[in-house]
């Protein structure tokens, strides 16, 4: 299946490791480099990681739209609507954007705490792939049975499959919001004590 195998275009591997290269190199690109004279121009650290933080949401939100739109055009292009109508696959499309979204706005937050903490741009995205990945084998092979963040993209799928309900659905997006604010929250300290003027150097 495009929506619930290990691989595919949906697939565990793919949703995990392969589409999250692209988005961290999208966010990479469009952030500011020259550190300390944006946060000069923003006036405030603060501002200015409020700044980095919008493009980078951006950036998810844009990203998984892209992604979501091709697999609704492929899907309805290969399977009669009526029986994509019966699966509510258009709810389905809409439920696992936002779920996705999240889940990048999660990766682009760990990706920038790292870069903070690490002050090495192209360590902290090849760390950040490796901990995506380190998800993936952990959740293809049971290795864990508790939660990881990697899990929540299928919830969508099982919800619509009829594996779960609705108050599952709604605690996994509100799980993951709170997450990514915790995230934001640790981002915002370790950028408000980074030595930027060195990092700069």
């Amino acid at each position: 299946s495009l929506h619930d195998s290990v691989n595919g275009y949906n697939g565990l591997l793919e949703m995990l490791f392969v589409y999250t290269l692209p988005f961290l190199l999208g966010s990479y690109y469009i952030s500011d480099k020259q550190v300390f004279f944006r946060v000069v121009r923003y006036g405030t650290r603060r501002k200015y990681k409020q700044a980095e933080t919008k493009k980078m949401i951006l950036a998810a939100t844009i990203f998984t739209i892209i992604h979501q739109v091709i697999d609704f055009l492929y899907t309805t292009a290969n399977f009669k609507w009526p029986l994509l109508m019966e699966y509510s696959f258009g709810l389905y499309t809409i439920v696992a954007g936002v779920i996705a979204v999240l889940f990048y706005i999660q990766t682009g937050l760990i990706y920038q705490i790292i870069r903070d903490w690490i002050k090495k741009d192209l360590a902290a995205l090849l760390i950040t792939l490796g901990l995506n990945f380190v998800q993936y084998v952990l959740i293809k092979y049971s290795i864990v049975k508790c939660w990881i963040m990697g899990k929540d993209l299928f919830v969508a799928f099982d919800f619509f499959s009829g594996n779960c309900d609705l108050y599952v659905i709604l605690f996994t997006i509100i799980r993951s919001l709170l997450f990514s604010i915790c995230l934001y929250l640790i981002n915002q300290v370790l950028f408000e004590k980074k030595d930027i003027i060195r990092y700069e150097k």
